[in-house]
């Protein structure tokens, strides 16, 4: 018994390898269609207790992986905040395991397992990407983006479809293993797949048909096009905030902005909190933005600190428009919690290194963006990593998105190369044009198939250039919304009352 157990946890630690090397660096994708196979092997024949186990055992190595940025933070002791991280993250695969072993082993072999596997695998995603709290890191659909193909399935289900096939396929491979070593113990012949299984291959078929379809005939978006250019001018994150490089570091950016400026865009991006002053209140800061705007006749869509009117700190981003005027506004709504505010200050504003961290008030408003020449969709870091975020700002007529971010904090790990994976797959889901501006990168242009354009390197100073086209083809997942969570939800609560069925 101590030798399975051994070999179970080493099953669910090899899952959780193989599934992280399938995200940036790595992003050896095609890994995430065997990954959990172990796992799902070990889940199939565990009890509740030894599932939580062999759920955990693969969270740590996924997450501890995946989440390797977290330990490059700035306060003291950031090792124990990504082990602490890690070992949070990873209960939740501790419970999806307890909860699979429960209900799994009683569904009859080949018929509703896989179904349910991956059914209820995607849900738990879902739940990760709901509430104050939520993360969307290591959701298997971003690890697909290299693979161009798969992902297309986005604009109908949002990016749930993708990681519901990629898992389909692990629980379908997984099936047929534990089908033939059933038969091979039993001294029988195997069986052929089943009709279940060829149901499950059948839809597996069907959607990468689809997705192949779209990738090689997804319609051009016609009409207005504007003429966008990105700054990343490459300030050293902390050095920033430092009041001796200010002056510094804007003069930089006006020096980008001109040149910008003569090269034809209209539409010049900062990145997020490129300006880290509070510029509505700054007189002088303001009339060097004004003064830079009438002079190449811009817009400029800036990064800033800002206060609200009860006096407290915003992530905010802002237009100036071509006469200088201060037009729109848009309030970071969705923080980053123990990055832009503190859970339980009353406990934790004492404890090294969580005093350290300042709080911020999130914005109240989805405020899209009016410049002269676009309706702007501005998703601020974090932001970007949630669908229901710009499928919001396309529903209040946006029509280009619009990324802007400070990846300089996770300094040279994974983190900004999976960052702009989860906002091409908005740019999928919106059949949209989006366009990030990072301080240290990555800065892209990204086409409605996720495609990249123009894309920069890490910590270089650069400039980026588009014509970009305004709109959208349309998309199911921009009119319905999650409508495939409600059917993998039904599906789930059918698998268990089947089981319960022959239970009895």
């Amino acid at each position: 018994m101590r030798a399975s157990q051994r070999g179970a946890i080493l099953l669910a630690g090899l899952s959780g390898t193989l599934l992280a090397l399938a995200f940036p660096y790595f992003s050896l994708w095609p890994l995430a269609w065997i990954a959990l196979v172990p796992l799902f092997v070990v889940l199939s024949e565990a009890g509740p207790m030894a599932g939580a186990m062999s759920g955990y055992v693969f969270g740590l190595a996924l997450f501890g992986i995946t989440l390797r940025w977290s330990a490059e933070l700035d306060p003291p002791g950031s090792w124990l905040i990504w082990a602490a991280f890690v070992a949070i993250e990873a209960l939740i695969p501790a419970a999806y395991g307890a909860v699979v072993s429960l209900y799994s082993r009683g569904l009859r072999v080949g018929a509703a397992r896989p179904l349910f596997l991956a059914a209820s695998w995607t849900l738990v995603e879902y739940l990760r990407s709901r509430g104050a709290y939520a993360l969307t890191w290591s959701q298997i659909s971003y690890s697909q983006l290299p693979s161009g193909v798969v992902v297309q399935l986005a604009d109908l289900t949002g990016a749930w479809g993708v990681s519901f096939i990629v898992v389909l396929v692990n629980a379908c491979v997984a099936e047929v293993w534990m089908q033939r070593r059933a038969a091979r113990v039993a001294g029988d012949a195997p069986e052929g797949p089943g009709r279940a299984l060829i149901v499950y291959a059948s839809v597996v078929l069907i959607a990468l048909s689809y997705a192949g379809w779209r990738w090689f005939g997804l319609p051009a978006i016609t009409g207005q096009t504007v003429s966008v250019a990105c700054v990343q001018p490459d300030v050293d994150p902390h050095e920033k905030w430092n009041p001796q490089r200010f002056s510094h570091c804007l003069q930089a950016l006006e020096e980008a902005t001109a040149r910008a400026a003569a090269h034809g865009a209209s539409l010049i991006i900062w990145p997020e909190t490129a300006v880290p002053a509070p510029v509505l209140t700054d007189a002088a800061l303001r009339a060097r933005l004004t003064a830079l705007a009438v002079r190449g006749g811009v817009s400029i869509l800036v990064g800033s600190t800002e206060r609200a009117d009860d006096g407290s700190a915003r992530n905010s981003g802002f237009l100036v428009a071509p006469d200088g005027r201060f037009s729109e506004r848009y309030d970071k709504m969705h923080l980053v919690p123990f990055g832009e505010y503190l859970p339980l200050r009353s406990l934790l504003g004492r404890v090294p290194p969580f005093n350290e961290i300042a709080d911020l008030a999130p914005g109240t408003d989805q405020t899209v963006l009016k410049a002269p020449s676009a309706e702007i969709g501005l998703m601020i870091c974090f932001e970007s990593t949630f669908s229901d975020i710009a499928r919001a700002f396309v529903a209040r007529g946006a029509r280009l998105l619009v990324v802007i971010t400070n990846d300089g904090w996770f300094n040279h790990t994974s983190a900004a190369e999976h960052h702009i994976a989860m906002s091409a797959m908005r740019s999928i889901e919106q059949r949209m044009w989006l366009v990030q501006c990072g301080n240290t990168g990555i800065s892209a242009f990204v086409d409605p198939r996720g495609e990249m354009h123009e894309k920069t390197a890490l910590f270089t100073s650069s400039e980026i250039y588009a014509n970009v086209p305004l709109g959208s083809v349309g998309s199911l997942y921009q009119a319905w919304g999650d409508w495939f969570i409600a059917v993998l939800a039904v599906c789930c609560l059918g698998c268990v009352v089947a089981r319960k069925k022959q239970g009895s």
